[in-house]
């Protein structure tokens, strides 16, 4: 039956894997632009500064080959929600790091914790909207995209403004943290593979389908 609280968990879930898809999209491109202030800082030729890049994405690519099989068998608004840990952890740490390697280790942090977000927020959308797995997957990409666009625009005006890289990736940082308190919030329902949604709740696949104008909006 129809659960106001597991509405209220749906919606929950909905906007947090919108917003983690929003600060993946922002950094990749977070990234590019504070380059240039990076490389100064840690005096690094062209070469050296493009293993920032080139690990980010190592990271990425690697969490995204193993995050299918694991959101297979754990629960993925926890793997979502972990994701964003990591990912605000990372970045707020090397908004701290004054020593090279430490600040690989944390790009490539944030890599990895960008390729959880990304195999399990996918799945978690289409597994609370079925039937309407496209226009949910949709919207989530945009999200992507909006980040993907914000993320120079806030760290070019930050720099312009007088801040350094540092500082930039702190708030981006405290941001993301801020964000992963929402998933781990009390009171969210887990979601398993055996469930799918309707009006707004979470049912059994074995259930009746029943059909309900909620169904026209994730939220």
């Amino acid at each position: 039956m129809f659960s106001p609280a597991a509405g209220k968990g749906k919606k929950r879930i909905t906007l947090g894997a919108f917003l983690c898809q929003g600060l993946l999209g922002m950094s990749r491109t977070f990234l590019g632009t504070a380059l240039p202030a990076i490389r100064a800082t840690f005096g690094l030729n062209l070469l050296q500064a493009g293993t920032f890049p080139a690990l980010l994405q190592l990271g990425y690519s690697l969490a995204v080959f193993a995050g299918g099989p694991l959101s297979d068998t754990l629960e993925k608004r926890r793997m979502l929600a972990t994701g964003a840990l990591v990912i605000g952890l990372s970045l707020f740490l090397f908004g701290f790091s004054g020593w090279l390697w430490a600040s690989l280790v944390c790009i490539t942090l944030v890599g990895v914790a960008g390729g959880v977000i990304e195999s399990s927020s996918n799945p978690l959308l289409v597994q609370l909207f079925r039937g309407r797995e496209s226009s949910v997957m949709n919207i989530h990409h945009f999200f992507f995209a909006v980040g993907s666009l914000s993320g120079p625009l806030i760290v070019g005006a930050a720099l312009a403004g007088g801040s350094t890289w540092q500082e930039a990736y702190r708030i981006y940082g405290l941001a993301a943290l801020l964000l992963s308190s929402i998933l781990f919030l009390p009171g969210i329902p887990p979601v398993d593979r055996t469930t799918r949604s309707i009006g707004g709740g979470w049912e059994p696949c074995c259930a009746t389908r029943r059909f309900s104008p909620s169904l026209s909006s994730p939220f």
